[in-house]
């Protein structure tokens, strides 16, 4: 505890000192440079950037003075220049050059000499008319305006100058043209006029005449580092009132086509030029963001543009900023990657970034940043060389102080942030070196602390010695001689009193099989290489017997490291191993039948499989065995009797096979297993099968019942087994699952056509959930069901249809028996109800005559105790009748739950809706439960019509039936009606209705609302 806080006291100290000095030291010259040579050191890690393609520089370089021969250059040069760039609709004509003195017409020599000699001649003589016409010709200024006026489009610019700065020093008025340049504030801060670093107090205007002739006009600016380099800029800067925008910011407002007042200064934040945005910091300033070296942008001669030896589309749609180069102009600064960077290149840079938006930051928040990063820096450094081994410390610091330069370059780089680098590194530095000068002392402290803490240990361990339960032991390394206590002789049936010292009383005793362990424990800490000795193993007790012990024990060393003693303890453990042992028994047992559970047979397939993949005639199977009617003998008869009758069916298998060789498991519930190996080729596997299915059938007496199931059998070969036992246990399943699909009590082998099948079979299921999901694929189709013999309708019975989106009409035997195995027949029968409620709506505005829809109700739909509520909320809904609807039922509904089926029947038929049992007379019918049924029709099946005329017997069934209804006075429906022969035998025996093919199959609703 005592080292944490020193750590996390330490740590906070050491950042608090550096964030003070970064508070207080950020305009030290020396420190700043350092930061300065680390930007520039990222600008050159970074590299070159490709500049855009919408900025080009034309250079008055040294090769323009040799051909024009003299600085500065003529005006009248600058107004061909114009004119050209106009002529070539370049977008934005900038000059990176004061003009603020007037040029002459000629010579300064000339013209001095002119203006003397005018006074001294007479008005009216020649010679003064020939000088006053050469002094009203166009000067090169005046040629250099109008071109200006021509082309629209050029930027001029003047600059401020500094001076004192104080209440005194107020600058001159500026003229009208500048100040009309002057923008907008959009915010300012709250706490009141901006602070700038400096503020103009002079100003070096162009001459008038130009300054009214161009487009606009902006400041441009030099504040060079402490280092003497550029590498800031301002946005904005006051003068007389007024917020003066840059070079760079007036450029791009004329090459947006932005109007002055949608350029908005927003104090501590950036500006805004039109849709475009400059971040910058509360003074107005931006880093500028250096693309290169010279020349990365397009760069072309002043003398070969004005000679036009370029081609003039190069400049269309471009701004075009012109400056100059030659030695001794100094309009060239030190950049991160040259010292000769023409400063039109420095104003070409910052338009390139505003206009891509590939800025900079470096704002007021930045400076949080900084604070936050040399907190974390430092509070990390600190908790790594803290929690780390000694000998990791200064790797992992050197890797941290990596990882925070490439995470600084990264957010240089990729997210155009620059964070301070030279104070976090500082702080952790300092961190790093702080803990691991606490470490090194705290590691001393506690070495001697622990010494002092072993002499006491040893004294109260010779007290602890005579009062413990476990056995203790003592061991001098050097003589080689071994306490042993009075307890720990008693563990081992030493009771006579006998003193021994040798180590071989205790190894001599120790199980051969576990004796290597002990000594490679004792070894590997003697060594160091565990913190502490800890073995179990058996020992021999004087009456023979082996018991369990768990030494544990410690090493004493002297000054070198060398063990020179070693004591411990010994604990008996016997009943911790028998429980232990207990324990993995009942992981690969079946705790109710004694027979292996899951996880152990399929270690013993995967046995057999891996046996047979080295031993290819080695020959195996595996019979998956599912109890037919468990679930309903556990739910009619109880959980007890299922569970005796499962251990009954265990003993009766378990003498069926060969226990040497063979295995019987129980994998879950009534799902049994049995491996079968090693038998001959032609053996007959499905006899074997038999033989389980005839000892399961035999009825088993339970208290005072008989009880007698039957079994499905699965068998899988070693042939189809697959690559593990989850697939020979999966290819049973499906071979049972298959089978049981033809009727209980059956035994199949696996066949690989059942995998493609049960494959075809899931797809279709997944198809099915999707259509049920999506709600447009499922269709009602409607048989007429008519009046015998007047052939009138009488009502529709409702047939679901599944309409795929790819595989057209999906006949309803594919789907139904999948929907009623997987659950999805509920909310498929609710759809239905719901849909058939509203076709009765819609139909019962053109029928003549009542008439009934009958929708057919699944089993497991009465699972759901709300059957009744939703058939009353459906019919609410809908508005239809509830004496148009029929729900139709089958007998075998009331196997399971007779009195809850009875109940929502009733339930159903109280709100006046029909009910008809349908195919009566082909289940498990019962008469003490028909009388009880609240019907209104029966339906007879369709295999007893069709047989009518083939067989007395079915014609018997029928003749039975109709008497029945009638003797209730309940109607009768014939189904899978075709011929007029059967209409005529039904109609004989008193059938009312009828239904089939003889008056009209399964028709879409539309096509069904004909029989209306």
């Amino acid at each position: 505890m005592i080292g944490r806080f020193w750590f996390f006291g330490l740590t906070l100290l050491i950042v608090a000192t550096v964030v003070v000095l970064y508070r207080s030291t950020r305009s030290v010259p020396l420190m700043r440079n350092i930061e300065a040579l680390t930007l520039d050191f990222r600008f050159q890690l970074r590299g070159v950037r490709l500049a855009g393609v919408e900025t080009a520089i034309i250079l008055i370089d040294d090769a323009t003075l040799a051909a024009l021969g003299r600085w500065p250059v003529s005006r009248r040069h600058f107004a061909r220049l114009v004119d050209r760039l106009a002529a070539a609709e370049a977008r934005v004509i900038a000059f990176d050059l004061l003009f603020s003195e007037a040029e002459p017409p000629y010579a300064r020599p000339v013209m001095d000499a002119l203006t003397a000699a005018r006074p001294i001649l007479p008005a009216d003589s020649p010679e003064a008319a020939d000088i006053d016409h050469l002094l009203s010709q166009s000067t090169p200024d005046r040629l250099f305006a109008d071109a200006l006026r021509r082309a629209g489009n050029v930027l001029i610019p003047y600059a401020f100058t500094y001076g004192q700065n104080g209440p005194e020093a107020v600058p001159p008025a500026a003229p009208d043209f500048i100040l009309d340049t002057a923008i907008q504030v959009y915010r300012e801060p709250d706490w009141g006029a901006p602070l700038f670093p400096v503020t103009p107090t002079g100003l070096l205007p162009p001459l008038s005449e130009l300054g009214q002739a161009a487009a606009s006009g902006a400041y441009v600016n030099v504040v060079f580092d402490t280092d003497g380099a550029l590498r800031f800029d301002y946005a904005v800067l006051p003068y007389d009132w007024d917020y003066m925008p840059s070079f760079a910011i007036e450029v791009m407002r004329l090459y947006l086509g932005v109007p002055r007042d949608q350029v908005l200064v927003e104090f501590g934040r950036g500006v805004h030029i039109g849709p475009l945005f400059l971040p910058t910091n509360r003074f107005m300033g931006h880093v500028v963001n250096y693309h290169g070296p010279a020349a990365t942008f397009p760069t072309y001669s002043f003398i070969d543009v004005l000679e036009g030896r370029v081609p003039p589309t190069l400049f269309r749609d471009r701004i075009v900023l012109i400056g100059a180069t030659p030695l001794g102009i100094e309009d060239v600064f030190q950049s991160p990657f040259t010292n000769l960077l023409p400063g039109v290149e420095r104003f070409a840079t910052l338009i390139d970034t505003m206009l891509h938006g590939d800025h900079l930051i470096r704002d007021d928040r930045t400076t949080l940043l900084d604070l936050v990063m040399i907190a974390l820096c430092g509070l990390a450094a600190g908790l790594v060389l803290y929690s780390i081994p000694h000998m990791w410390m200064i790797p992992a610091g050197a890797g941290l102080l990596v990882l925070w330069s490439l995470g600084n370059h990264l957010a240089f780089a990729e997210l155009g942030l620059w964070l301070n680098y030279v104070y976090p590194t500082l702080s952790a530095i300092l961190a790093m070196t702080s803990v691991f000068g606490i470490r090194v002392a705290s590691a001393e402290v506690q070495r001697r602390r622990a010494q002092r803490a072993l002499r006491a240990s040893e004294e109260r361990y010779a007290l602890a010695a005579r009062g413990a339960n476990d056995g203790l032991w003592d061991w001098d390394l050097d003589q080689q001689c071994v306490y042993y206590s009075p307890r720990w002789l008693a563990m081992v049936g030493e009771a006579d009193g006998r003193s021994h010292d040798a180590p071989s009383y205790w190894f001599d005793r120790v199980h051969p099989f576990d004796l290597p362990l002990l000594h490679a424990a004792i070894d590997a800490h003697l060594v160091g290489s565990s913190a502490h000795l800890e073995a179990e193993y058996r020992i021999r007790h004087t009456d023979g017997a082996e018991r369990w012990m768990l030494a544990r024990g410690l090493a004493v060393r002297d000054q070198t490291g060398r063990p020179v003693r070693m004591a411990g303890s010994q604990t008996d453990v016997t009943e911790r191993r028998r429980t232990e042992e207990k324990l993995l028994r009942d992981a690969v047992q079946d705790g109710l039948t004694g027979l292996a559970n899951r996880a152990l047979f399929l270690d013993r397939v995967n046995q057999a499989i891996a046996r047979h993949a080295m031993e290819p005639d080695w020959r195996f199977a595996i019979f998956r065995i599912n109890l037919d009617g468990f679930r309903q003998i556990s739910d009619t008869l109880g959980q007890a009797v299922a569970d005796r009758l499962l251990i009954a069916v265990a003993r009766r298998l378990e003498q069926l096979i060969d226990r040497r060789t063979d295995g019987l498991a129980r994998l879950g519930g009534d799902d049994l297993a049995a491996l079968v190996e090693g038998f001959q080729v032609g053996t007959d596997l499905e006899s074997l099968a038999h033989r389980f299915q005839e000892a399961i059938a035999v009825p088993i007496g339970i208290d005072d019942r008989t009880v007698q199931i039957t079994a499905t059998v699965g068998i899988v070969r070693h042939d189809h087994a697959g690559g593990n036992a989850n697939d020979a246990l999966r290819n049973a399943d499906l071979t049972v699952t298959r089978t049981r699909r033809d009727g209980p009590g059956l035994a199949a082998t696996f066949d690989p056509s059942f995998d493609a099948e049960a494959a075809k079979r899931f797809d279709l299921e997944v198809a099915l959930r999707e259509a049920i999901e999506a709600g447009d694929q499922l269709e009602l189709f409607y048989q007429p069901i008519v009046t015998l013999p007047a052939r009138r309708l009488a009502g529709f019975e409702a047939l679901m249809r599944w309409r795929h989106p790819s595989r057209g009409l999906i006949s309803p035997g594919d789907f139904i028996p999948i929907a009623e195995e997987t659950g999805l027949i509920v909310p498929m029968g609710n759809w239905a109800i719901k849909r058939a409620c509203r076709q009765i709506v819609e139909w019962r505005r053109l029928a003549a005559q009542p008439f009934t829809i009958a929708v057919n109700v699944s089993g497991r739909q009465f699972s759901d105790a709300d059957l009744a509520r939703r058939v009353h909320r459906e019919l609410a809904r809908s508005g239809a009748p509830a004496d148009h609807l029929k729900l139709e039922v089958t007998e075998s509904m009331m196997l399971n739950n007779p009195e809850q089926v009875i109940e929502v029947l009733r339930q159903i038929v109280a709100q006046d809706v029909n009910l008809s049992i349908d195919d009566f007379g082909t289940g498990y019918s019962s008469l003490s439960y028909l009388h009880r049924l609240p019907f209104h029709t029966l339906k007879i099946d369709r295999s007893f019509v069709m047989q009518m005329g083939d067989t007395l017997e079915s014609l018997e069934i029928v003749r039975v039936v109709v008497s029945l209804a009638r003797s209730l006075g309940r109607d009768t429906v014939a189904e899978g009606v075709e011929t007029e022969e059967q209409m005529c035998r039904l109609v004989a025996l008193g059938v009312t209705h009828g239904q089939g093919y003889l008056f009209a199959k399964p028709l879409p609703a539309l096509e069904a609302a004909r029989f209306l």
